[in-house]
């Protein structure tokens, strides 16, 4: 896909919306075929761009993470523990969780895995099965050889037919 780059430690610190400005902003859902990467084990990832909305304005847009410059990648990776909270509703449904623009492998009801973090701005979100339903979109800073903890959930959808 022409749309596709190579990113080495992708980041979506610096990204701001087109129409107002503003970095406050959320992915919305992923499109086309993403595939999971194993974070701790790729140099370089395959970004597919993913659709975002501004908070502020309402705007939607896609947004591509952008290599990450030497200021914000840190010398000593840093670990983020992401523990997907056990539901009912989410039983049988594997989630993934978006780092910095990349898929992580799946993670089970109940289950906890480990991310390698390289870049100091870290944005993360979880997406159902279906990539499209999505937990709260979280930011947070993290210093080198940090470890940190999520707790990671989906709130359940309810459709009427």
């Amino acid at each position: 896909m022409a749309d596709e780059v190579m990113i080495k430690n992708p980041t979506y610190f610096g990204i701001v919306c087109p129409k107002c400005g503003s970095d406050d902003w959320r992915v919305v859902r992923t499109k086309g075929s993403l595939e999971a990467a194993a974070l701790n084990t790729v140099d370089e990832y395959m970004i597919t761009p993913l659709k975002a909305r501004c908070r502020a304005c309402h705007r939607a847009f896609k947004v591509v993470p952008v290599e990450a410059d030497e200021s914000e990648v840190l010398s000593q990776p840093a670990t983020l523990v992401a523990h997907r909270v056990s539901r009912i509703t989410g039983i049988v449904v594997p989630n993934y969780i978006l780092v910095n623009g990349v898929i992580s492998d799946s993670i089970a009801n109940g289950e906890e895995i480990q991310i390698e973090l390289r870049t100091k701005h870290v944005y993360i979100q979880m997406f159902d099965a279906s990539m499209t339903g999505s937990a709260t979109f979280e930011r947070f800073e993290v210093q080198p050889g940090e470890t940190v903890k999520r707790d990671m959930r989906i709130k359940a959808r309810w459709r009427s037919f």
